[in-house]
Order: C-alpha cells, then structure tokens, then sequence
C-alpha cells in the first residue's frame, strides 16, 4: 500500500505540470486566431470568435460553419483529424 501511495504521489505533480501547459497552448491559440483573423478583415470570420472557446468551436456551430459551405463536419473530422474544431484549422480548410 505504501508504495502504491508513493506512485500516486509521484505523478500528480507530473499531471498538473502537462494540463498547464495544455491550458498554455489554449491561451496562445486563441491569441493567434485573434490576429490572424483581424488580419484577414473579415466581420464574418471575426464573428466566430463569439461562438468559440479558446479558439475553439463546439461541436453545432463548427457544423453550422461547415453546412453554409456545403461541407460536414464528420466529412471534416475524417480529413483532418483536428478533434479540437480550432477556427484556424477551419478556416484554412474552408479556403479562406
């Protein structure tokens, strides 16, 4: 039981450590989408930011996106593997 503890208290400190910097990466993306949507000057593009999370989309607005260009978002996911649904990723897909 003794040891059982000591590995359970050994990789807590190391899972704390990899969330923040996933929370980094997070942070960082949604820096990035910011600028380089406020560089390309579209309104429409700069209006998912108010459906997104951290750069991110969910799941039915990501499919809203996809469905106006007459794409789906299983149809994306295949391609793509980008499970985060990143506005960037999207974008890019889209061919803007």
């Amino acid at each position: 039981m003794k040891y059982l503890q000591n590995i359970i208290c050994f990789l807590i400190p190391t899972i704390n450590f990899k969330l923040s910097d996933s929370n980094d990466f997070f942070d960082k993306l949604e820096i990035e989408t910011i600028e380089i949507l406020e560089d390309l000057g579209s309104n429409y593009l700069l209006g998912l930011l108010n459906y997104s999370y951290q750069g991110c989309l969910e799941d039915f607005n990501a499919q809203q996106l996809l469905n106006e260009h007459g794409l789906f978002l299983d149809q994306y996911l295949s391609q793509t593997n980008d499970t985060n649904l990143s506005i960037l990723l999207l974008c890019d897909y889209l061919g803007y």
